[in-house]
């Protein structure tokens, strides 16, 4: 087994949410769907990084990036709003989706 790794910062900058920790510099809450990849960017260096890194482990996806500090700044990045919930709101967890 061969293990890649994405880039990952943190910012000290004190920026939290109701006591939960600021997302940014975390690349690995990306969203895939299909054979697309949407990796999240956060205005640095290591964006560009993250998604040559991504399309060399999914060299058969369409790698692209979007904004995200702002949303990473509350918390999450992509995953966190894109899950899917089969069965009514708040029933089912997200390994059932």
């Amino acid at each position: 087994m061969e293990v890649e790794t994405l880039p990952m910062f943190e910012e000290d900058d004190g920026q939290r949410r109701d006591d939960l920790p600021s997302a940014v510099g975390i690349y690995i809450n990306y969203l895939r769907v299909g054979d697309v990849v949407v990796v999240p960017g956060f205005d640095r260096p290591e964006d560009e990084v993250a998604v040559e890194k991504a399309r060399q482990v999914m060299p058969n996806a369409t790698v692209f990036q979007v904004p995200c500090r702002s949303l990473a700044e509350k918390s999450g990045v992509l995953n966190c709003i894109s899950w899917t919930i089969k069965g009514g709101m708040g029933t089912a967890s997200q390994s059932e989706a």
